[in-house]
């Protein structure tokens, strides 16, 4: 099994790979909208799209279903704003 490119990638070979038979017992796929939130949904994602959920946006993080919120890339600026 190779990890041919980023982290997602290699998550996904991992979990649906050759492997999957060591690595899936131990590993967990759960909602990217409460674990792993980008921070883009507070704005606007860069594809020029927004959140796919559009109460993602209208909430902020005051949702309550929102436990992790990533600031990456554009959305790096965005982090003082949400969070002080």
């Amino acid at each position: 099994q190779q990890c041919s490119s980023n982290e997602q990638i290699c998550l996904n070979d991992l979990y649906s790979g050759g492997p999957k038979a060591h690595f899936r017992p131990h590993a967990i796929v759960a909602s990217g909208q409460k674990w792993n939130r980008g921070a883009c949904v507070l704005n606007q994602c860069g594809d020029g799209g927004g959140a796919a959920n559009k109460e993602m946006k209208r909430l902020g993080m005051a949702d309550p279903g929102l436990e992790i919120m990533h600031f990456m890339g554009a959305s790096k600026h965005a982090a003082r704003h949400a969070i002080c």
